[in-house]
């Protein structure tokens, strides 16, 4: 599975790959977020092609259930951000799985039942081992 990228990751990442100090990514990062936010707020939309469009959904009003109780409770309708990816980007999410399963199919079956095999007669050997010897009868 792979790791979380946190704020400071992806400053650090794009800091090497466009030879710039982080500062200077970290106030671009800020003021790209400041445009979506700007944007979102205005209820308008980001297209960015290939990555994908942030859009403002808005969902309405419903009646919804609490978990613990069961009792009706009212959600209220408010505006949500969205974020719908794009080609390259459900590309690259798409390959990332099939290296995922690549890496599971590197051992073969059989190799992994023969080990857990193994593992198990060992166990049933040691309790063999451990078998408490018999009660002597009584005359």
């Amino acid at each position: 599975m792979s790791e979380i990228m946190n704020r400071g990751d992806v400053v650090d990442v794009v800091a090497a790959q466009v030879d710039l100090p982080q500062s200077k990514v970290d106030a671009v990062l800020k003021a790209f977020e400041s445009a979506l936010m700007r944007q979102a707020a205005s209820g308008g939309e980001v297209r960015m092609v290939g990555f994908g469009s942030f859009k403002v959904a808005h969902r309405t009003a419903r009646t919804s259930r609490n978990p613990q109780t069961g009792d009706p409770v009212e959600v209220a309708a408010r505006n949500a951000i969205r974020f719908v990816p794009g080609k390259a980007f459900k590309d690259a999410a798409a390959s990332s799985l099939q290296d995922d399963k690549a890496d599971k199919k590197a051992v073969p079956k059989k190799a992994a039942k023969a080990k857990t095999a193994d593992a198990d007669e060992g166990v049933k050997a040691d309790a063999k081992k451990e078998k408490k010897p018999a009660k002597a009868k009584k005359k």
